[in-house]
């Protein structure tokens, strides 16, 4: 039996993302192309970051999310350094040169990727 594929069509001012919140399962998202709206989704002032396991993709977070507190989320792995998130998260395409759509294999990658979250353990 062949598995049934989601088709997403997008709006050319719309991205499609992947946000995971902590203690959450990842969840397939539509929002906004605008600062305003990635801002929505973290909570505060965006940071961008990367996981070594996730090529052509972005993360971006909260940038205060360790100062502030938040809840702690997932570990990542960028430059052979562990880090963790603290805060909801989303991941976003990369062109290179300016967030892109996730595509259908990329959606299923970090729907893998974060689908549960590691114990954390000291640093």
């Amino acid at each position: 039996m062949r598995k049934k594929v989601k088709r997403v069509t997008i709006n050319p001012n719309k991205r499609r993302i992947v946000v995971v919140e902590p203690n959450k399962l990842p969840e397939e998202r539509i929002i906004g192309e605008n600062l305003e709206d990635f801002q929505k989704v973290v909570g505060g002032n965006i940071e961008i970051t990367r996981d070594e396991k996730l090529p052509e993709m972005i993360i971006v977070v909260n940038e205060e999310g360790k100062i502030r507190g938040l809840p702690w989320n997932r570990r990542i792995k960028n430059g052979g350094a562990i880090d963790y998130i603290s805060g909801t998260f989303f991941v976003i395409g990369d062109s290179g040169s300016d967030f892109v759509n996730l595509s259908d294999k990329q959606v299923s990658q970090v729907m893998h990727r974060f689908s549960l979250p590691k114990k954390r353990s000291s640093l």
